[in-house]
């Protein structure tokens, strides 16, 4: 559940889709399809590369556009950013979020086989301590039904394949 400010979501109509892309992130994408419908609005992808990944910048950026084209061709208006960390990854995704004045935040939790005991991650419990907007936290299995026959009758890229 996330609620929004009318009045908020009026002013940016944009949700930070913030995607480590080290990662599968067909949750993300999926949910970003949806969110947007939802509230009629664009996505802006970011994915954040601190100074130890800067040699996976040509597949990140590659990624990056092939999730863009693949958002585009589902009718959601959508940019992409990479940014190469200067700070923290969540100070990054939430200085990112204040300068362009999202409406919201989306990352996701940690991995279903992942054996910790928390399935939040430092990472998105810093960004929803210090965001100025709702943060959605997305599930790893996050499929909603619509979507899943919507997208398993869809060509997907090998690198964003649903499990269906």
């Amino acid at each position: 559940v996330i609620t929004i400010s009318i009045n908020r979501f009026a002013e940016s109509n944009y949700l930070v889709v913030s995607l480590d892309l080290s990662k599968p992130v067909d949750s993300m994408v999926t949910c970003a399809i949806d969110t947007a419908r939802l509230l009629h609005a664009g996505v802006i992808l970011i994915s954040v590369i601190e100074k130890e990944m800067a040699g996976f910048e040509p597949h990140y950026r590659a990624r990056l556009k092939e999730i863009r084209q693949f958002l585009s061709a589902y009718h959601i208006k959508c940019n992409s950013h990479l940014l190469f960390a200067q700070n923290s990854v969540p100070e990054e995704i939430l200085a990112f979020s204040n300068r362009i004045d999202s409406a919201v935040i989306l990352l996701m939790t940690r991995l279903k086989n992942d054996s910790s005991r928390s399935k939040i991650g430092s990472t998105t419990l810093e960004v929803i301590a210090n965001s100025k907007v709702p943060v959605q936290c997305i599930n790893p299995g996050y499929n909603p039904s619509f979507l899943i026959d919507d997208l398993s009758r869809t060509n997907l890229p090998d690198s964003l394949s649903l499990s269906l």
